[in-house]
């Protein structure tokens, strides 16, 4: 029964990994919109949103990176 348990929370364990890395390519993908918008509103003459796109990235990325593991 010991083995059973052991099978099943690793399995909820793979499952928990599997998401959060869909969701951080997602959330990457969507960065990745969002300052190529701003690039090119930028390059129509209203920088605005990338330079906030890319405070919301260093914010983030500062977040995110600096977690201790």
């Amino acid at each position: 029964m010991r083995l059973m348990e052991q099978l099943a929370h690793s399995g909820k364990y793979l499952i928990l990994t599997v998401m959060k890395f869909a969701l951080a390519i997602l959330v990457y993908l969507l960065m990745g919109v969002v300052l190529a918008a701003g690039i090119l509103l930028t390059v129509a003459g209203k920088p605005w949103f990338l330079i906030a796109a890319v405070i919301a990235y260093v914010v983030a990325f500062g977040r995110i990176g600096c977690m201790t593991h």
